[in-house]
Parts: C-alpha cells; sequence; structure tokens
C-alpha cells in the first residue's frame, strides 16, 4: 500500500527512504489509453514508464519514477542540471 507521504519523502531526497534506490527524472513523450507512457530520461533513453499513480499526466510533464512506476509530476524549476 502506497501513502502520500511515500511519494514526497522520494521526491524530497537523493534516494528511496525504502529501498535506497534513485529516482529518475523522465520526460513524457507519449500517454498511452492504458496509463502506460513513453518517457525519456535527460540522456534520451526512452522507456514504458506506468504513470497511473498521477492523474492527468500529459505529453511534455516531467515525472520522478521509481522501480518503472512514476510517483510525482515535478516542475522544471525542481529539475538539478
Amino acid at each position: 500500500m502506497t501513502h502520500a507521504g511515500q511519494a514526497a519523502a522520494c521526491a524530497a531526497g537523493e534516494s528511496c527512504i525504502t529501498c535506497s534506490d534513485q529516482g529518475v527524472v523522465l520526460h513524457v513523450l507519449h500517454v498511452m489509453a492504458d496509463g502506460i507512457g513513453r518517457c525519456a530520461d535527460e540522456g534520451g533513453r526512452v522507456e514504458e514508464i506506468d504513470l497511473t499513480l498521477i492523474d492527468g499526466v500529459a505529453e511534455g510533464d516531467i515525472v520522478l519514477a521509481h522501480a518503472g512506476v512514476a510517483l510525482v509530476r515535478i516542475r522544471r524549476e525542481q529539475v538539478r542540471s
């Protein structure tokens, strides 16, 4: 079971407090009807990510993903260079 505070905890730090794995910043390229999205990382690598935990994700959004699941939508100014 996921609690609202868990996503915030993963988004706030450098890594997930549960498994110590890092979240990945991804740009949403395409959202499919089943809630899966084609997303690209900063290096241009494209992968499919489950977007169903976030309401209203659209092409052009930026998300923080962990273990193939988008946890939170983030603003451009939150992305570290």
